[in-house]
C-alpha cells in the first residue's frame, strides 16, 4: 500500500475543521472498489499486482461526509489515518499469467472501524478480474556461449565456468558435481535467475539448467592390467637397467641372476584424492604407483645371496589421445648403505633391498595403507 502524502497545510486543516462542523443528514455510500488498482504489470507468466487502495482519494472525493471526533486536536488528519488503515489482497498476486482469473478480498475489520467512526457507509465487494495486458517477455538459450573447460587428470577432473561472453554475464552459474570428474560423467549446470531478470535484462534463460558430460581430461590408469605391453616393458628396462648399473659399481659383486617376480599397484583413496591437485607437469602428489619386484641373486666375498628389490615409477596416465604415459626418468627404489632403512648386510658389503617379501610388502604397501587401496600381485617361482 502507497504511503498517503501528509504534506497539509495549517490552513487546509483549519477549512477542514469548518466543514466537518456543518451538520450531516444521514451517511454518505462510498464505493470502496472504486479506489482499488486493478492493473497488473511487468511479463507474462511472472506479472505481479498490488494491494494498493487510493486512500486518499477516498477522503478527499467525500471530504464533507467524514467528521472528526471532538476531541480532534491533529488538524484534519485523523479521516486520512483511519482510511489508510484499508486493506485487502489478491488470491494471487505474483507469477501471473494472461488469462489468469484472481479475486480481490477486502479484510473487513478496517471497514466497520471506519463505519463506526464516521458518518459514511463503505460499500464493497469482492473483485474478480481477468489478467491481461502482460508484455511477452523473450527468452534466450543461456547456454550457446557458455564456456565449459575440464582440468585436471580423471577421476580428479574439475569443471571451470566462463560465462564471460554470455548474454547476461551477471548472471551466477554453478555446476555439480564440480570435482572428482572422470570421462563420461555428467554433471549438471545451473543458473541462478533472478525473480526481477525480465523487469533488469528485458530477457530470461529459456533454461535453467544444462546437463554436460565430461569428455577430453587424461585418465590415471586405475589397474596394472591398463597398461600396454609396450609401456610396461619401458619401465621393467628401465628398472633392471638402474640395478644392473649399481652392482656394477662394485667389482667385489656379481649379479648372478635378477628375477621379476610380479608388482604392487597402489591408487590413491577417493578420500584422500577429494582436494589434492594433481598435473601432468609435476609428480608432487602421487596418484597411482607400481612397484615392480624383483629377487636378486649376487655372490660377494661371503658368499652367495638372495634377496629382494624393486623399482616404482607413478602417476601412470593415458593422455586425451589415448598414449599411455610416464616418465621411466623419475622413479624410487629402496636405500642403500650401511645408513640406508632398506639395507641387508652380506659379509662386509651393504645392499639396497630386503631379506624377506614381508618387509618389502610392509614398506611398500603397508606403511601407505590408510591412503592408498593396493592389489598384491607378486607370485615367486
Amino acid at each position: 500500500m502507497m504511503n498517503v502524502n501528509w504534506k497539509k497545510t495549517v490552513g487546509f486543516g483549519i477549512l477542514l475543521g469548518a466543514i466537518i462542523c456543518l451538520p450531516g443528514c444521514g451517511r454518505t455510500t462510498i464505493d470502496l472498489n472504486n479506489y482499488v488498482s486493478d492493473t497488473p504489470e511487468g511479463y507474462d507468466g511472472m506479472g505481479k499486482i498490488y494491494n494498493y487502495i487510493d486512500s486518499d482519494a477516498i477522503v478527499e472525493d467525500n471530504i464533507q461526509a467524514f467528521g472528526v471526533a471532538d476531541d480532534d486536536d491533529d488538524w484534519g488528519l485523523a479521516p486520512y489515518l483511519a482510511v489508510e488503515e484499508l486493506s485487502g489482497e489478491w488470491s494471487q498476486s505474483e507469477g501471473l499469467s494472461n488469462g489468469d482469473q484472481i479475486t480481490f478480498t477486502w479484510d473487513e475489520d478496517a471497514i466497520k472501524a471506519i463505519e463506526d467512526s464516521y458518518k459514511v457507509k463503505l460499500k464493497h465487494s469482492d473483485i474478480t478480474i481477468t489478467v491481461d495486458g502482460l508484455e511477452e517477455v523473450q527468452s534466450y538459450d543461456a547456454f550457446a556461449k557458455l564456456k565449459v573447460r575440464y582440468e585436471g587428470i580423471a577421476p580428479t577432473g574439475t569443471i571451470e565456468l566462463d560465462s564471460s561472453g554470455c548474454e547476461i554475464s551477471s548472471l551466477k552459474y554453478t555446476v555439480e558435481p564440480e570435482a572428482g570428474l572422470k570421462n563420461g560423467d555428467t554433471v549438471t549446470v545451473t543458473i541462478d535467475v533472478p525473480s526481477d531478470c525480465a523487469e533488469e535484462y528485458g530477457m530470461i534463460p529459456a533454461e535453467a539448467s544444462k546437463e554436460y558430460t565430461v569428455d577430453g581430461l587424461p585418465a590415471f590408469v586405475m589397474t596394472e592390467k591398463e597398461i600396454p605391453e609396450e609401456t610396461m616393458k619401458a619401465m621393467k628396462k628401465q628398472a633392471e637397467d638402474i640395478k644392473e648399473a649399481d652392482i656394477a659399481e662394485n667389482d667385489d659383486v656379481t649379479l648372478n641372476k635378477m628375477t621379476y617376480i610380479g608388482s604392487y599397484f597402489l591408487t590413491m583413496k577417493d578420500d584422500e584424492a577429494r582436494g589434492t591437485t594433481f598435473s601432468l607437469d609435476s609428480n608432487w602428489n602421487v596418484y597411482n604407483e607400481l612397484y615392480l619386484v624383483y629377487k636378486l641373486n649376487v655372490t660377494d666375498d661371503a658368499g652367495d645371496l638372495s634377496y629382494y628389490w624393486y623399482c616404482s615409477f607413478h602417476n601412470i596416465v593415458f593422455l586425451a589421445d589415448g598414449t599411455c604415459s610416464v616418465d621411466t626418468s623419475d622413479y624410487d627404489k629402496p636405500s642403500g648403505g650401511w645408513f640406508g632403512s632398506e639395507a641387508i648386510k652380506h659379509g662386509s658389503e651393504y645392499y639396497a633391498g630386503f631379506g624377506d617379501k614381508e618387509s618389502m610388502f610392509n614398506t611398500c604397501v603397508t606403511a601407505n595403507a590408510d591412503r592408498y587401496n593396493y592389489t598384491d600381485n607378486v607370485k615367486e617361482e
